[in-house]
């Protein structure tokens, strides 16, 4: 992923949409994406496994970019699309447990 959005978005601001589960190996997957990212927005997925987007969010401070969180993955979209423009690219990363809501957002079945 970090490779693909560097070399089709080298000129965009990259606004990443991420929900991991607690039991992964989320500082190593961050340390790997963080060179692609410009700011977060953090949710939580929809699966008991999950790390709350407030701990990610806490976590993902150390790359000292902007951290959102948010409280559903409906306003985790909602804010993402609030934030980009044509000069960038969201993209969501993380846990499949989030994809089918997310794709809800966008009536996308």
């Amino acid at each position: 992923m970090r490779e693909n959005l560097l070399h089709y978005f080298p000129d965009k601001r990259r606004i990443l949409l991420l929900g991991i589960l607690r039991d992964k190996d989320y500082a190593g997957l961050t340390e790997i994406l963080d060179g692609a990212a410009d700011e977060y927005i953090c949710i939580t997925p929809e699966s008991p496994r999950a790390l709350p987007a407030s701990e990610l969010a806490d976590f993902l401070k150390r790359y000292n970019k902007p951290v959102f969180v948010c409280g559903s993955i409906r306003d985790g979209v909602s804010l993402a699309l609030d934030r980009s423009d044509d000069e960038s690219v969201v993209c969501a990363v993380g846990s499949l447990y989030s994809v089918g809501e997310i794709r809800a957002c966008f009536e996308k079945y």
